[in-house]
């Protein structure tokens, strides 16, 4: 007998039917220390399994050279996972989207000849393919036909946001996919999200998918509905509001795709962590925490103890939704919208007797009813589910005594050392042609150097083909940076920048930093293939209307500690001790960054991301509040203020605490904090 089976009703794993509970946890967003609390937390509320997507990028930073140790340790996540008796549905991709750089897919594909991502193309797959033979190699052995916790595998991802651009190029490619899993010893299902070809589970994204239950029926008669990503709230991008979702929504939504036959619930995210190092795709803040059930630290929330109770009521009559008859519903209150989303409607499941009725109020206003043998009154966009009689649970209820979460500064004295850094030696350069694309490198930092001749003493507007922050020097001389906001999604006409520079009679000495800000996540913020992501100076460069002729040299990544005065880029570091008493307590830590302005952390050598204090942008508020899922926390202060330190990244005794400051930011107000 297969392990793993399934029908139009649901998963069936070791021939017993399940509704599965699932929550995504992204491995490299935290650390091997934290794994073990994130997934017993999980397991405690109510979760039976565990979602992750898999990070090619991460294991295979430089071509040929994996990695699958520290946060990349795959295989000991999913023994965690196994020994807490969590199911996995690892969403192998290696496309990942997760608003992780380049959409999880190794930077350096991109000066590979001829490489276009995510379609039928030989360069691509031909790199796909050794990856995904690599990957099954390592972790094969925890799918769930030779007894580890992998039930579900998933390729590829939300094919249908790109599918036109491709066409039958994209189909055929899809079905190779899926090809490629089976050759490579994927054994169990396979999924793909958003656009799967003839053979595989589709399954469903999205804020709310019951709506669309009953064409996923129709068109897939066979399958059960899975919803492999119910988004609990949303990303956040440096300078704009915070993003939220209430878990009374959340459960509302749930509750209307279980009562149209819904038997496989997602969770994105789950815990959503952190964007270490460079992780983060292009704007994306630091803290990935997505207002998730567990918080960016892997607390417990108010959330994840609401949704908890709904985990449990289903749990409850899980044997009645997976094996009973589902009968028709019945309109209670007529709506008006198609479906009657805006009435109220009575769903019930029947097995040997036992009656279970899902009571649904899709209304913007509250309703009074009689349904089921009880009388009450539903509020806005809600529901509840009766048997015999009582309601045994309502999506309204909160649970009692609320999480209240502070963080708290750590008496420390910070002493910090200033070292500026330097421009690059004119011997370090080497020529270049532009356009010149660096993103495929190992480094967000690229120097661009030429001569300017001016005729007389003048300021110039110098005009630049750029998609990150460009900085200018002039003689040796800082002369400024652009822009100060960038668009999320952007045609090629919005990448230019333009500076004010002055210059000196004669010959003139430009050099150009350009601060990339992590490549895209998908095809759409570009408008062209994601292989065409290009950082650097992406075209000729203007002065004062002209074309700037002269011949252009180049050198990548910082060059280390300089004396000029005149450098906004600077190395701040400092050392602090902790005692082994204050690391044995389990409050998480974080580090608070004063009045740093942009730049980067360090502690202990481990990257802990961007930081940027960029305010929060009131005119785009107006946008994200018209989204029906999401609240916006409004605030003057930045959307991200505090950034986290892993526990197993401190160590007894002496610890560094290391920036690169980029904007001429000064550490004053840095503090280290505990969060209580």
């Amino acid at each position: 007998m297969q392990p793993v089976t399934f029908d139009k009703h649901s998963l069936l794993i070791n021939g017993q039917r399940v509704l599965l509970v699932s929550g995504a946890i992204h491995y490299p967003r935290s650390t091997p220390a934290l794994w073990p609390k994130l997934i017993r937390e999980s397991r405690r509320a109510g979760l039976n399994c565990i979602e992750t997507y898999v990070f090619w990028e991460g294991h295979e930073p430089q071509e040929g050279n994996f990695c699958f140790e520290g946060r990349y340790d795959l295989g000991k996540f999913l023994d965690l996972c196994h020994a807490e008796g969590m199911h996995v549905i690892l969403r192998v991709g290696p496309y990942v989207c997760a608003e992780w750089n380049f959409g999880g897919l190794p930077a350096w594909l991109i000066n590979k000849p001829g490489l276009v991502t995510r379609t039928w193309n030989a360069p691509f797959q031909a790199a796909m393919a050794r990856w995904v033979h690599e990957l099954v190699r390592r972790i094969g052995d925890r799918q769930a036909t030779r007894g580890g916790p992998v039930i579900l595998v998933q390729m590829e991802n939300e094919y249908a946001n790109i599918a036109r651009r491709y066409g039958a190029a994209g189909q055929r490619y899809l079905t190779w996919c899926a090809a490629l899993a089976r050759e490579a010893g994927v054994e169990v299902p396979l999924i793909m999200c958003e656009g799967a070809p003839a053979g595989l589970l589709e399954t469903l994204n999205g804020f709310s998918v019951w709506r669309r239950v009953d064409r996923l029926f129709k068109e897939r008669p066979n399958q059960p509905a899975l919803w492999t990503e119910n988004w609990t709230g949303w990303y956040d991008i440096w300078g704009q509001p915070h993003n939220l979702r209430r878990a009374t929504e959340i459960a509302y939504e749930i509750l209307r795709f279980v009562a149209h036959g819904g038997t496989g619930i997602n969770y994105y995210m789950w815990h959503g962590g952190t964007n270490f190092d460079r992780t983060a795709m292009f704007l994306a803040t630091t803290s990935y925490d997505f207002d998730s059930p567990l918080d960016e630290f892997g607390l417990p929330t108010d959330k994840s103890r609401h949704l908890a109770q709904l985990h449990r009521a289903l749990q409850h009559i899980a044997p009645v939704l997976l094996a009973g008859r589902r009968l028709q519903p019945k309109v209670i209150v007529p709506g008006e919208l198609p479906q009657q989303a805006d009435g109220v409607l009575l769903h019930a499941y029947r097995l040997h007797g036992r009656t279970v009725i899902l009571l649904i109020n899709g209304n913007d206003w509250p309703k009074r009813v009689k349904a089921g043998g009880v009388e009450l009154e539903l509020p806005t966009r809600s529901g509840v589910i009766i048997e015999r009689g009582r309601v045994t649970y309502r999506t309204w209820d909160k649970p009692a005594a609320p999480i209240r979460r502070v963080m708290e500064p750590v008496a420390l004295r910070f002493c910090w050392r200033t070292i500026p850094e330097s421009l690059p030696a004119r011997k370090s350069y080497r020529p270049v042609r532009l356009p010149h694309n660096m993103a495929g490198g190992e480094s967000d930092f690229g120097w661009y150097r030429t001569t300017v001749q001016a005729p007389r003493a003048t300021t110039a507007r110098l005009s630049a083909p750029v998609s990150d922050f460009l900085a200018a020097w002039v003689n040796g001389r800082y002369v400024g940076v652009t822009p100060s906001r960038f668009k999320e999604n952007r045609q090629r006409a919005d990448f230019v920048q333009t500076l004010e520079i002055p210059l000196r009679c004669g010959a003139n000495e430009l050099v150009l930093l350009v601060t990339a800000l992590g490549l895209i996540k998908g095809d759409w913020m570009i408008q062209a293939p994601q292989s065409e992501e290009a950082k650097g100076l992406l075209g000729p460069v203007k002065l004062a209307g002209g074309r700037l002729t002269g011949d252009w040299e180049f050198v990548a990544g910082l060059q280390g500690p300089g004396q000029s005065a005149d450098m906004p880029l600077r190395w701040y570091r400092t050392h602090f001790t902790l005692s082994r008493a204050a690391l044995a307590k389990p409050e998480p830590w974080a580090v608070a960054v004063g009045e740093l302005s942009r730049g980067r952390l360090w502690i202990n050598g481990h990257g802990l991301g961007r930081y940027w204090q960029a305010p929060t942008c009131a005119a785009v508020e107006a946008d994200i509040a018209c989204h029906p899922h999401l609240l916006i926390e409004r605030s003057e202060q930045p959307n991200q203020r505090w950034y986290h330190i892993p526990p197993d990244w401190l160590r007894p005794g002496t610890n560094e605490l290391a920036v690169l400051e980029e904007a001429g930011g000064q550490p004053t107000g840095v503090q280290l904090l505990r969060r209580r």
